[in-house]
């Protein structure tokens, strides 16, 4: 594969960054670059990047921002399973999925599924008390060339998805079930926390929040626009007027 032709940049990425968000014109479409690992290493390959290096990769694209987070480092809080990945903030598991091109970590195993009120109520929440703050320092410092964004946050949809399965996810939505709204709070609390913490630490040198929710089908949307209004959307802004708090 040839080395990739880029245009004639006059913009640094943080200025590229900041003027996409200002609807402002630049002198290049904004890079963003995410796949699963068995297509990054396919891509990485093609690059000439043997080992799949990230950084590499992203600076061969000319990738603009970089996510930043405090590592969590508390007590273990989900119980490992055999074959399985455990993530160590959800308790959620993923088991391996062989396809002719490769394969994939899907989710599985959903601990939450068909759970009663009492068992949602005293799932654990990791303390925000348990991040290693001071570790985003030297994210920021490595990653001193580009747009640095906390990433993540938020999506009700898609990380309770991960834990109770998106059928319980979309009925508990729908009936707005107390327990389950409950749980959904905490742990957005949770995020909240960890973010201003954060964002208070490190005033002035992180750009942007990233709020991820999955909220569409391939051809259509997953819930009403209403159900979004009453019950997305005001946990949504919480996020977002963390980020405007902070510039």
């Amino acid at each position: 594969m040839e080395k990739i032709q880029k245009a004639k940049e006059t913009m640094s990425a943080k200025e590229r960054v900041w003027k996409t968000f200002q609807h402002e014109k630049t002198d290049r479409v904004t890079i963003g670059y995410e796949a699963n690992e068995n297509i990054h290493r396919r891509v990485a390959r093609a690059l000439g990047i043997e080992d799949g290096n990230y950084e590499l990769v992203y600076q061969a694209l000319g990738v603009d921002y970089r996510a930043v987070g405090a590592p969590y480092v508390g007590p273990q809080l989900f119980p490992e399973k055999p074959g399985r990945r455990c993530d160590p903030l959800e308790g959620c598991y993923m088991r391996w999925v062989e396809h002719k091109t490769g394969g994939y970590w899907d989710f599985c195993d959903f601990p939450l599924e068909g759970a009663d009120d009492e068992t949602i109520a005293n799932y654990p929440v990791p303390d925000p008390d348990d991040f290693d703050y001071d570790a985003v320092g030297e994210q920021i410092a490595f990653h001193k060339n580009v747009a640095i964004h906390l990433g993540g946050a938020g999506t009700v949809n898609k990380r309770r998805g991960r834990i109770m399965g998106m059928e319980d996810v979309l009925c508990h939505l729908i009936t707005e079930n107390e327990a389950a709204l409950s749980f959904i709070d905490r742990r957005l609390q949770m995020q909240l926390t960890v973010m201003e913490r954060t964002l208070e630490k490190y005033k002035g040198k992180i750009d942007f929040i990233w709020l991820g929710e999955d909220l569409g089908t391939q051809h259509t949307p997953m819930i009403s626009l209403d159900l979004f209004r009453r019950v997305l959307r005001p946990r949504h802004q919480k996020f977002i007027d963390l980020a405007k708090a902070y510039g």
